[in-house]
Order: C-alpha cells, then sequence, then structure tokens
C-alpha cells in the first residue's frame, strides 16, 4: 500500500498531542489512516506486565480498557520486546513466529475479535520501570508489513517519541490544559514559551533560573539565546523551524563546568495559549544532561558494540567538557581517552564529540530505532 497523504499535517497533529492529551485519538487515527492501517494503539506498560493502558483508533474502546486491567499480562509480544531488551520497529513475526502467536490468548481473545492479524510494532518510550508503543494493526484481508512501510513509520518515531514525553512531564500539572501559568511554574523542568522570533513569552520559575551566566541561558532583546554562536545558531533554527514548519528538535548547550542543558523545542498552535499573550510559535523545554543511567548506557553499549572502557569514555564525553578532564575522572592517560574516543567515532559512525552527543541524546530523546521488516 503506498503513501496515503502528506506528512506535515500528521506531524502538526502529533506535536498538538503532546500539550493536549486529549487528541491522541484523533491523531492516532489519522496515523492509521497514512498508513493504511485499521486502528492505530499507544500503550503503556509496566515492565513486571502486571498494569498497563492502552488510547485507541478504530477499535472498540471496551478492548481498550481490558488491555489496561487484563491483556497487558498476557501481551506476548511485550513480553518478548521486554525479555529480548529489543528496541527496534519490528512485525509481530518477527518478533513470535505467527502460528505461536495465533494459538495464544492474546491473539485469539484480544487481537482476533478485534479483526487484527498483522501488528507493526515501535518501542516509542523507555523508562526505568515503564516503556510506551505505537502498533498499527491490519487484518487478513490486507497487504502485510512492508519493509518500505517501517522505513516510512521509524521517520515518525521520534516525533511521537517527543510528543509522549513532553506529554508525561506537562501530565505532572494538573490543570494543565488550561494552560494556567500556575500549573506552568509546577512543571519539573524549565518551560519557555516563545514567539517565532524566539522573543519570550512566559518562563516558569526553573526557566528563569537558567537565564544568566550560570545558567547557560540568556535574554538579548528579550529573545531566549545562548553565548555559544554556533549553538544560539542552533537554537534559533529550532524555534524557526517549529513555529513555521511544525517540527521539533533538540540542541545541546554546553555550560562550562556545570552538565549541559538539552533544549527540546517542539511548535504549538497560538490559540492553546492566548493566555500567556503574544503569537507563541514553540515550546522549550530544557533538561540537565546528569551522567546517563546504565540502563541507557548498556543499551547503547550494546547496540554500537562498544567495549566497558569505551562506554565509561562515552558517558563522561557527554558532560561536554573535553577529553583532559574525562581522563582525569577516570584516572586515564589523555592519549588512552583519545583512542577511546577514536574507537567510539569508528563504532558509532561518528566524525566529532558533538555528533557523538547528539547520538547518545536520540536514545534519551526516542530510542534509536532501526529497519527489521524486509520486503
Amino acid at each position: 500500500m503506498g503513501d496515503t497523504g502528506p506528512i506535515e499535517p500528521l506531524l502538526d497533529g502529533i506535536y498538538d498531542a503532546a500539550v493536549d492529551r486529549t487528541r491522541w485519538p484523533r491523531i492516532l487515527g489519522e496515523l492509521a489512516a497514512h498508513f493504511s492501517s485499521g486502528s492505530a494503539h499507544l500503550s503503556f506498560e509496566n515492565f513486571d506486565s502486571t498494569r498497563g493502558k492502552m488510547i485507541s483508533s478504530g477499535a472498540d474502546p471496551a478492548f481498550a480498557l481490558q488491555y489496561g486491567e487484563y491483556y497487558v499480562r498476557r501481551n506476548v509480544l511485550w513480553h518478548e520486546f521486554v525479555r529480548r531488551r529489543l528496541s527496534i520497529i519490528m512485525c509481530d513475526r518477527q518478533v513470535i513466529p505467527k502460528e505461536k502467536l495465533r494459538k495464544t490468548e492474546f491473539y485469539n481473545d484480544f487481537l482476533a475479535p478485534q479483526d487484527c492479524d498483522d501488528l507493526l510494532i515501535a518501542p516509542i518510550t523507555r523508562e526505568e520501570e515503564c516503556g510506551s508503543t505505537i502498533t498499527l494493526w491490519r487484518s487478513r484481508r490486507d497487504d502485510s508489513w512492508t519493509g518500505r512501510d517501517v522505513a516510512r513509520f521509524r521517520g515518525l518515531v521520534p516525533h511521537l517519541a517527543r510528543a509522549v514525553r513532553i506529554g508525561d512531564h506537562f501530565g505532572a500539572a494538573e490543570t494543565i490544559n488550561t494552560f494556567s501559568a500556575e500549573a506552568l511554574y509546577r512543571l519539573g523542568r524549565g518551560l519557555f514559551i516563545v514567539a517565532a522570533s524566539a522573543i519570550v513569552l512566559f518562563a516558569n520559575g526553573i526557566a528563569e533560573s537558567l537565564l544568566g551566566e550560570r545558567g547557560g541561558l540568556k535574554l538579548r532583546q528579550q529573545r531566549l539565546s545562548v553565548e555559544h554562536p554556533a549553538q544560539n545558531q542552533a537554537l534559533q533554527q529550532l524555534i524557526v523551524a517549529a513555529a513555521q514548519r511544525k517540527v521539533g528538535g533538540s540542541t545541546i548547550v554546553t555550560r562550562g563546568e556545570a552538565a549541559p542543558l538539552l533544549l527540546t523545542v517542539i511548535p504549538v498552535r497560538a490559540d492553546n495559549w492566548s493566555a500567556v499573550g503574544g503569537q507563541p510559535g514553540a515550546i522549550v523545554v530544557t533538561k540537565e544532561l546528569n551522567p546517563a543511567a546504565p540502563r541507557l548506557l548498556d543499551a547503547i553499549s550494546r547496540h554500537h558494540g562498544l567495549t566497558p572502557a569505551e562506554t565509561r569514555v562515552a558517558s563522561e564525553l557527554l558532560v561536554g567538557d573535553g577529553i583532559a578532564a574525562v581522563a582525569r575522572r577516570l584516572h586515564i592517560s589523555e592519549a588512552t581517552a583519545r583512542t577511546h574516543r577514536i574507537h567510539i567515532f569508528q563504532k558509532t559512525g561518528v566524525r566529532r564529540q558533538a555528533e557523538l552527543v547528539r547520538l547518545m541524546l536520540e536514545w534519551t530523546d526516542g530510542l534509536q530505532l532501526t529497519t527489521a521488516c524486509n520486503s
């Protein structure tokens, strides 16, 4: 089946759902239509598979409720993803042989009654205790998923992951759907609302604390900016892209001795933010890049074949304060640290330290996904 429409409206909707969770069913419906799928589902599962939640489009709402209360524990596909630590887009037949899947309770009592026989599964987020996935379902009457389908889906996954993560942060504020200043101030991360010109229309308490020499961010003629010219240019380009083309992205800001900042920029519609005044063009969410969690480092190491020593160096490089500082912290010579860095570059396919840091951030801003289905 071919592409059923332009991608830009779909991206616009995905980022709308980032700030308003009630829009997910509609966006999932558009996602299903775009991929000629009978239905699309965003599910949240605990790693012990004892509870979960499913948001669906194109399926009976009663089944979505039953998934969270009962079938999440019987989702053999999810169990395999967790057991094998899979982090790639896969068709169900690549996770479990089709004949084996069709013998399970999950298939016969949950999938089959909803006319689902062929699934395309994308892990979206992975935290310490839980994760989320998006699945597209087709019936036996439809064509099977192909490598081209997966390649197109793969292009959307970083945007979907970013929207889910931003939604998680917004969900921490009880009244976020009213977009009140009080709710935004209670968020656990720094948040700026900026115009297309980068003029700051709103900043919560954490964001305000980052404005200044030690915080790493500045206001220049009321515009959000960064001291380092190249990093500032990257930020301004992301804000313009979010405001004009409705495309989100991330960039890194180094801060001397302090941990670097990850800035995630996502678009918003102006009618959502009338309370703050002006013409909002983008949201900028901040995240301090403390050392990567062991689970994350383990996943990166396995994916790229890094040795334990190379993994330790890669982790320290994320701090962004140079190879000499890395060598001091690891109690190795600078020459050894540089050799490890060369090997890391070769294995990950990057040429500069900034590219390596950006690559590593893909694992926190959305899983590193590769194509698994073949046509």
